[in-house]
């Protein structure tokens, strides 16, 4: 795989861009840019705690063989982003980023079908984005391995559960529950002092570390409950356009077929919508599957849009 990337590298090019936002802070972007005319946009949002530089193989595949200019944003507080690490200052400033970032992207490219995508929990940022009054609407949506189930599903029997905690503790090192309760009572009496204090702790395989070089080590309240995926999946009621969602068949943190059925629950049965398993694909190498499949769905829905 890695010798197709070199094969491909004359076809594109890749620039680090930073975005400033409604705040003042810079956000950092990879961006990856056809050699020839960009037939499309994706904004893609990265997984819990990373950043942009895992998803290196989905920007060569889509700029190189499919003509699409692909931007992943490092969200604040990850990567090369601005902002303390993994927190934010409230709730919704991850959708307030993504709106401003689109909004610059707009002006770069106009008349550009836009799309929008996301890995793991960078989902549910999506989602709730789709569920604002005021948006830059997308031509299509892209799930990738989206930390979108609830836990635990309606109907999930002990192995199931099991293996959804089983996945969490691969890369979760520490979660503060007594203190994630606690915080949930001061702020429903208005007291907000101590959100910045962590709750989640992260480690993930040395692979992956090496890689997202300088990822997050933990989670604030604040961006806990601003990732709080376990309600999200009723926001897919607000997806009214086209739509992917894949996941590789040996993820080691999402049960495939429980997202699968979020998936046929939730997802409204009156759009254009789309399941896939990867095969051979687990959770982070499914960046080297997916790059295909999104340019190949992409490339299907700009011929919709041209009829």
């Amino acid at each position: 795989m890695n010798g197709n990337l070199k094969q491909e590298r004359a076809a594109y090019s890749v620039s680090m861009k930073h975005f400033p936002v409604r705040d003042g802070a810079r956000i950092a972007c990879h961006v990856f840019e056809p050699k020839g005319d960009s037939r499309a946009v994706l904004v893609f949002l990265h997984g819990a705690a990373l950043n942009s530089r895992l998803y290196a193989p989905i920007g060569v595949r889509l700029s190189s063989i499919f003509s699409i200019r692909a931007v992943f944003i490092d969200m604040r507080g990850h990567g090369e982003s601005e902002g303390r690490r993994g927190h934010v200052a409230y709730s919704g400033q991850l959708e307030d980023d993504l709106h401003d970032i689109l909004s610059l992207l707009r002006l770069e490219s106009p008349g550009l079908p836009l799309f929008l995508g996301a890995h793991c929990i960078g989902s549910s940022v999506i989602v709730r984005y789709a569920g604002l009054k005021e948006v830059i609407p997308p031509e299509g949506y892209v799930f990738v391995s989206s930390l979108l189930i609830e836990s635990p599903l309606p109907g999930m029997n002990g192995k199931q559960k099991k293996e959804v905690y089983a996945g969490a503790h691969d890369v979760v090192s520490k979660f503060h529950l007594k203190r994630l309760i606690l915080l949930d009572y001061l702020n429903r009496l208005g007291l907000t002092a101590f959100n910045s204090l962590p709750i989640v702790h992260f480690r993930f395989p040395q692979d992956i570390e090496r890689r997202a070089q300088n990822k997050v080590e933990s989670y604030s309240y604040t961006m806990i409950r601003q990732m709080d995926f376990q309600r999200y999946y009723y926001g897919f009621g607000s997806l009214d356009k086209p739509l992917i969602m894949m996941i590789g068949q040996e993820d080691e943190m999402v049960p495939a077929e429980d997202l699968k059925r979020v998936f046929d629950r939730y997802v409204p049965t009156g759009i254009d919508k789309t399941f896939k398993f990867l095969p051979g694909c687990g959770h982070f190498n499914v960046v080297w599957g997916a790059g295909r499949e999104i340019g190949q769905w992409i490339t299907t829905r700009l011929g919709d849009l041209t009829c």
